[in-house]
């Protein structure tokens, strides 16, 4: 052990969350507890999209010390990595070896740095998330510790697994890679306890001699005598001839057996991490079997072929599978009335419209324009919301006295038009208001229409709003009366001269 070491914690934390019903006070003090011996903790940094982690853990871990740097994500582009092996060349700059890094991800993309960085002598602790690691990140750890042992969770879909020879297995191949093809027990022991220093309590036996004759039992390992000393060999993995990067049955097996077994358990929604450990005891090295660097990526393409739903609340993803084939049964125009349904909430979501039914089947319309509800398999908006709910997993909530709609991958911001909150600046006021009085003449039937006006007439104050912007200046210019109903017709507007004029004027003064 290093007496005078320091360790720095580099927690990716998007890729191994707390769990989810541990308080963050709680998961900083394990994480301190499992780590301390390894020399003073200089930092701990971890790396997420703040808007996904929830205010309260949030606040707890801010409070307990851990440094949070947001990685706002850039079309899909993953920042927290960049960031991550940035910080840790950093660090490795400003503090000679002897020191140690620890990193807490399951990352494959993180092998080359934590290689380099062992070149320059500082020690490497790699923190396994329970949906596990690939063997080429594995391979560039000097000590290797499990997260749900650091967080001690002791679940009961965990007790039944065979992860407890994880250890043991790795431990061999290990040896096996550096040319130690028949290591004997004392050898494996030595390199067991220094690179996973907690396996006697990750396996639950307290001597080599237990755990080698529990993974004998268990069909894992064969031992045999050579020149009167004991040695070792793994079993050889029928699953090792199958191909699961190719595209055919294959490469979504794994993922339907372990949500299987899941469900017999009555845990139909598993959590991303429970399925990862799931995954690691059907076969050694699932990430590297399946061609992916992280869960989250195999899971999406799963989402993408339609085999699962994926609900992420927070920095928690939720998985379901979903039941076989039942688009199956539905025609060809309900199929693609469904897809317009779903293109107009992404609409929505773009232009931080409200999903309302109503907006919604508007903005299908806009879209579409040959396409008309009454005209459609689904009649009105009861029975397209509940054949929307049935075969795209869309979720609904209520927001005061309106329904809003969601997509099945989670909630998304929008603008509140009833808000009376005023957030516009006066040019983009008295811009608002230079149109209207170019238009007064000019009747529009709703506020969606007249915000749409606005934005095809591409005034320079208001190119970078969104519709739901626009929409919310229509309805702030109704209630201060500077647009005003037509007499006999609903919900059509037009401006009030004088009133246009007053709120300019008011505009004006504020520049």
């Amino acid at each position: 052990m290093i007496e005078d070491g320091e360790i720095a914690i580099f927690w990716d934390i998007e890729n191994c969350p707390p769990p989810s019903k541990m308080r963050g006070i709680a998961v900083e003090k394990q994480l301190r507890k499992a780590l301390r011996q390894y020399g003073r903790i200089y930092q701990v940094n971890a790396y997420a999209e703040m808007t996904k982690i929830p205010e309260k853990l949030r606040m707890e871990l801010q409070r307990s010390g851990v440094h949070l740097i947001d990685t706002p994500h850039v079309k899909e582009k993953e920042v927290a990595d960049f960031m991550i092996i940035t910080d840790m060349y950093v660090f490795a700059h400003k503090n000679e070896p002897p020191q140690r890094v620890a990193l807490i991800s399951g990352d494959s993309g993180y092998a080359y740095s934590l290689a380099k960085l062992r070149q320059l002598d500082y020690e490497v602790v790699l923190i396994v998330p329970p949906s596990g690691v690939s063997s080429i990140l594995r391979e560039q750890a000097d000590i290797i510790l499990e997260w749900n042992e650091i967080m001690d969770i002791q679940e009961a879909v965990l007790e039944d697994t065979e992860l407890r020879y994880e250890p043991l297995l790795k431990v061999i191949e290990d040896l096996n890679e550096m040319g130690v093809d028949e290591p004997t027990l004392s050898e494996i022991e030595q390199l067991l306890s220094t690179k996973y220093p907690t396996w006697s309590k990750t396996s639950g036996y307290e001597t080599i001699s237990e755990y080698i004759e529990s993974a004998e039992s268990s069909g894992l390992v064969v031992k045999y005598s050579k020149d009167t000393i004991s040695r070792l060999r793994i079993t050889e993995d029928e699953s090792e001839d199958i191909d699961y990067t190719t595209s055919d049955s294959n490469r979504f097996k794994p993922l339907r057996t372990a949500l299987a077994q899941l469900g017999d358990k009555d845990n139909h929604e598993p959590e991303l991490a429970i399925i990862g450990v799931i995954l690691r005891t059907l076969m050694t090295d699932p990430l590297e079997k399946l061609g992916v660097s992280r869960l989250k990526d195999y899971v999406m393409e799963a989402e993408e072929a339609g085999i699962v739903n994926v609900r992420q609340d927070g920095l928690q993803y939720y998985v379901t599978l979903k039941a076989e084939g039942p688009e199956d049964k539905l025609t060809f125009e309900e199929k693609e009335t469904l897809d317009l349904f779903e293109l107009a909430l992404d609409s929505l979501k773009e232009e931080l419209i409200m999903p309302t039914p109503r907006t919604i089947v508007g903005r299908m319309s806009a879209l579409r324009p040959q396409w008309s509800l009454a005209r459609s398999t689904y009649t009105d908006e009861s029975h397209l919301l509940s054949e929307a709910q049935k075969n795209r997993s869309i979720i609904t909530k209520a927001v005061g006295s309106s329904l809003v709609i969601f997509p099945s991958t989670g909630e998304f911001d929008y603008i509140d038009v009833t808000d009376s909150t005023n957030p516009y600046t006066p040019n983009q006021w008295i811009a608002f208001y230079d149109y209207l009085l170019a238009n007064k003449d000019k009747w529009v039937k709703g506020r969606y229409a007249y915000a749409w006006r606005i934005r095809n007439s591409e005034i320079e104050e208001l190119k970078d709003l969104k519709l739901g912007h626009l929409i919310h200046m229509v309805q702030i210019a109704i209630n201060e009366a500077s647009l005003g109903k037509r007499m006999g017709s609903w919900d059509s507007f037009t401006p009030v001269e004088n009133n246009v004029l007053i709120m300019r004027k008011h505009y004006l003064s504020k520049k």
